[in-house]
């Protein structure tokens, strides 16, 4: 009980106020919560100035981000630089590597192959490449885009392999290294692993049925179509690319200046990743998506390249996650790599997009981005969260919790553990670490209670007052 009134303490005073505020709470929760989600007007001056706070001169590497609405941009930032021998300034010319979120490039392309009727989706892999093993025989190229196809990360081969990322390979060669692996990490089409090597499969089938390189297909058929000339998935390392960014670590610098060049100079990968973009040619991207012929087309929807993870969290669909933030449903995907980090957020129903891109290993891009849609979209966000806000009391355990926002998150109140804002995991399931918050609904739906796990304590019940 020691350990339970430290996790909990008694709060006596916070039970009576939250019973004296209990109406108010319930007419809160009684708001509909159909009302129309619009962003709001992007304005972006005092936010601007804390985003990048933490690059500390213009003689260090740094972001970009972009805000788009309707397939237009609306406020573009640049700060640092993009080449620190030379002091190029980043701009919305820069070419950033773009990481994992050159997933969604490649998928398109899949999908192209599909509407000039060279593939089928729910074919299986080997129906069109020869050598593909027997012990993935199951796998679909619908598996390979889901990200459900069991296939190893290529990157974890490549250490078990001893292969350097910056070793001379082409899409051939990682494709004949995921081919050692000689088993699935799962069967096909049971469980979301977030994987590179599928997408090594996807590039390899794209030459094998194009008879092209995946650049040159996906030049030719994706980017040009979109207007996207400065734009490429880099599969050659001799070519020169205009105004390319360099990417840095912050953690190895030593001497006058605290960072390092951490630039892959050999690395020729793509599929997975390996493309490189500019914050201009992205909204010609955006607009290109938004007036794809088959958006609308049942054969090859969403629907078709989604499936939620193994623990039901999220969905995965053209490269991007699909789940909801703050109840606002959204696309998103990012990740690090070298260096380079970027994320992305793209609110369908609000035609609302989020690009931030970086050369520099110390930057968090997601949380930036998360910074903006919270500031856009800040009512929606607020009427979402107030229903969870409150005081919950145990009479097994006799102590409360209380639950508030902050800064446009959940939090529990500071003088209970544990510190840091809530994650939601899946609708009413929340989570900070090893504490998981599943809150409660009446039959009207409203918030009436809450259920606290954490480690081997389970099933700790909360009645809100």
């Amino acid at each position: 009980m020691l350990f339970l009134n430290i996790l909990f303490p008694v709060t006596r005073k916070a039970v009576f106020w939250g019973a004296v505020i209990l109406s108010l709470l319930l007419s809160i929760e009684s708001v509909s919560m159909a009302t129309d989600i619009r962003p709001a007007p992007v304005r972006m001056s005092t936010l601007s100035d804390s985003l990048f706070q933490f690059i500390d001169s213009d003689t260090e590497p740094g972001c970009a981000f972009i805000i788009l609405q309707e397939g237009s941009p609306k406020h573009t930032l640049t700060r640092g630089q993009a080449n620190l021998d030379h002091l190029v300034p980043i701009t919305d010319s820069t070419s950033f590597f773009f990481g994992t979120l050159s997933k969604e490039i490649t998928a398109i392309a899949v999908r192209t192959l599909f509407l000039q009727n060279n593939l089928r989706l729910d074919a299986p892999v080997s129906d069109f490449l020869e050598d593909w093993p027997e012990w993935a025989r199951r796998v679909s190229v619908n598996d390979l885009l889901n990200q459900t196809c069991g296939i190893p990360d290529i990157f974890e081969l490549m250490s078990i392999f001893r292969v350097s990322i910056n070793d001379v390979l082409d899409t051939k060669a990682y494709y004949q290294l995921l081919l050692k692996s000689e088993s699935l990490v799962h069967p096909a089409g049971t469980t979301f692993l977030d994987t590179n090597g599928g997408y090594i499969v996807l590039a390899h089938l794209v030459e094998t049925i194009s008879g092209k390189t995946f650049a040159e297909f996906t030049r030719n058929e994706v980017l040009k179509p979109a207007g996207m000339n400065s734009s490429r998935f880099h599969d050659d390392r001799y070519r020169i690319i205009p105004q390319r960014a360099i990417s840095y670590s912050a953690k190895e610098g030593v001497g006058e200046t605290p960072f390092v060049q951490t630039y892959p100079g050999n690395f020729q990968g793509v599929g997975p990743v390996g493309f490189y973009s500019t914050l201009r040619d992205w909204v010609r991207w955006e607009k290109y998506i938004r007036n794809l012929s088959f958006a609308n087309d049942s054969s090859v929807s969403i629907s078709q390249v989604r499936l939620q993870d193994a623990s039901g969290n999220r969905s995965f669909s053209n490269g991007l996650y699909i789940h909801d933030f703050h109840g606002i449903p959204v696309e998103s995907g990012g990740g690090t790599f070298k260096g380079f980090s970027q994320h992305l957020m793209r609110f369908p129903n609000e035609n609302v997009t989020i690009l931030t891109l970086c050369n520099r290993d110390d930057a968090q891009p997601d949380d930036i981005n998360k910074q903006i849609a919270r500031h856009l979209f800040e009512d929606n966000i607020k009427a979402f969260l107030i229903p969870y806000t409150g005081t919950y009391y145990s009479d097994e355990l006799d102590s409360s919790i209380e639950i508030i926002i902050r800064d446009g998150e959940l939090y529990v109140d500071k003088s209970h553990t544990p510190t840091g804002a809530l994650t939601q995991e899946n609708g009413d399931l929340w989570k900070n670490g090893s504490f998981e918050f599943l809150f409660q609904r009446n039959e009207l739906g409203n918030i009436s209670g809450l259920t606290v796990n954490v480690h081997r304590l389970r099933n700790m019940n909360f009645i809100k007052k």
